[in-house]
């Protein structure tokens, strides 16, 4: 699915800024590893405490780096340059390190030095987690297209229980699908009712961090369906659909609930008037229907769009009827 929709030069750059920071995390932790692990084959003449904590620097690097890699790798666009930083942070250096030790230029080994590399690693750490928190969003840097929604007009009949009775009801399932601009599915639903909704959350931030080009952010949470069919079986059951847990928008299931209290915490410790302020505020779309008022199945896409203000709306160039109510 290839609709071709403009992501803008603001939102391009931040994209690629963000996959360069994610490219650069990653190869320092691999570059550092290596280091480490170069110093003890080749400087191995130093006492056991310093050869001690060589090795545990290795398994620091290391250990943090994979965890960054798996809990970044949905978010990472592996292009030329982000293969480029990788490749260039874990081969300089341990070739540098190498080369100032077979020189002899090699500073022994001091306090301090453990000092510096317990500091750039916890900086390391830190600088990971800040992009990490932006895991499953996407940030909202102007009115553009941020979703499609695909009414593809497909049905079937299916049994569905009903609720605190040991009977079924015969229902009617419409098929709906939604994507990414650049054609990624994120959700492919079959829903018992005759319209559906986005429910998402805003993460608002102060600003002034805005006025330094950090963006608000958008979280996309489930799918809901629901119906405005009073004629319908009002005891079949309406279902919520979380996000499929692949593509793009996904977060690791290990990362989530670290991110979630690190985001809530965030919160709970800033005013609203701080120059750090963080707001995670509710949101839905309006509700995109899935049949017509004659009952017959709707073929057709809709498009979200989430203006900076994260208001999620079908305004400009959505087909959506403007007086559709949003729903929360």
């Amino acid at each position: 699915m290839d609709l071709g929709i403009e992501k803008g030069h603001i939102a391009g750059l931040q994209i690629f800024l963000l996959n360069l920071s994610l490219a650069l995390t990653l190869g320092l932790f691999a570059g550092l590893a290596m280091r480490a692990l170069v110093l003890l084959v080749i400087d191995h003449a130093r006492p056991a405490v310093v050869m001690g904590f060589r090795a545990l620097v290795a398994a620091a690097f290391l250990g943090f780096g994979f965890f960054d890699f798996l809990f970044s790798r949905n978010m990472q666009v592996w292009d030329r340059p982000s293969r480029a930083v990788v490749a260039a942070c874990a081969i300089a250096l341990p070739m540098v390190t190498f080369a100032r030790q077979k020189k002899g230029s090699g500073e022994p080994p001091e306090m301090r030095h453990a000092l510096y590399v317990s500091g750039v690693l916890i900086a390391l750490c830190v600088f990971s987690i800040l992009t990490l928190l932006r895991a499953g969003t996407v940030a909202l840097t102007g009115d553009r297209v941020t979703l499609i929604v695909e009414a593809t007009g497909e049905t079937r009949v299916e049994d569905e229980p009903l609720p605190n009775r040991p009977a079924t009801a015969k229902v009617t399932l419409y098929h709906a699908v939604v994507w990414l601009p650049t054609g990624v599915p994120l959700a492919d639903v079959w829903l018992p009712g005759d319209r559906l909704r986005l429910k998402g959350r805003i993460y608002r931030l102060s600003p002034a961090l805005n006025a330094f080009g950090f963006p608000n952010l958008y979280e996309f949470v489930s799918v809901r369906n629901d119906t405005a069919n009073t004629n319908r079986n009002s005891e079949a059951v309406m279902e919520e659909f979380l996000f499929a847990e692949n593509g793009p928008l996904a977060v690791h299931p290990w990362w989530k609930p670290i991110q979630a209290s690190i985001l809530s915490h965030w919160e709970a410790a800033t005013a609203d008037d701080s120059f750090f302020t963080l707001r995670a505020v509710p949101n839905a779309s309006p509700d995109y229907p899935l049949e017509d008022g004659q009952g017959r199945p709707i073929r057709k896409t809709f498009l979200l769009v989430l203006p900076p203000s994260g208001h999620a709306t079908s305004r400009g160039s959505s087909p959506l009827e403007k007086t559709v109510p949003r729903s929360y």
